[in-house]
């Protein structure tokens, strides 16, 4: 279902598993709604919560079953490529869109740095659609972009495990 929309934690799943996440063990208990998520969703959930990528709602719940929004995906993987050290300086401004001042003021620098780095683009008549809900297809399109972005490649670490790792630049031909 390429053009189905993302829940929170889909969402979290499919960009925690893409990027080499160990999931976390146990409970949800930081989270009124904690107990709703599925087993299938809750350890890259908590994963991802406990390394600060990302957060819940100030009502105390994380949003079980809530839309995955254009600014929450350029929010959590800004966040990610910070926790990673790669370059997210971002020079370019959301002047361009006419919708720019419908997103919220957390998201304003990582729309921005997503913006620039070409990670996200305008949705129809340049709009940045802040809002608006990521679909799977449009996922796999921004985590393409992001791998890109940062050439990474995935590769063993020491400890066994796979991650990744930004490619060294080959001078040869």
């Amino acid at each position: 279902e390429p053009n189905a929309t993302l829940t929170r934690e889909t969402a979290l799943c499919i960009l925690g598993r893409n990027m080499m996440l160990r999931e976390s063990s146990g409970e949800l208990l930081a989270f009124t709604d904690g107990r709703a998520v599925g087993s299938w969703a809750k350890g890259m959930v908590k994963t991802a919560v406990e390394n600060g990528i990302i957060g819940g709602y100030e009502n105390g719940k994380f949003g079980f079953g809530d839309s995955f929004s254009r600014e929450q995906i350029a929010a959590v993987l800004y966040i990610y490529a910070q926790h990673k050290g790669y370059d997210v300086t971002a020079a370019e401004s959301l002047d361009r869109f006419t919708d720019k001042d419908s997103t919220s003021a957390w998201a304003q620098e990582a729309l921005t740095w997503a913006v620039s780095s070409g990670i996200l683009d305008s949705t129809e008549d340049n709009l940045l659609s802040p809002q608006g809900n990521i679909t799977r297809a449009q996922l796999a399109v921004i985590l393409r972009r992001f791998i890109d972005k940062y050439t990474l490649a995935p590769a063993a670490t020491p400890s066994g495990t796979t991650s990744w790792q930004p490619v060294p630049y080959n001078t040869n031909p």
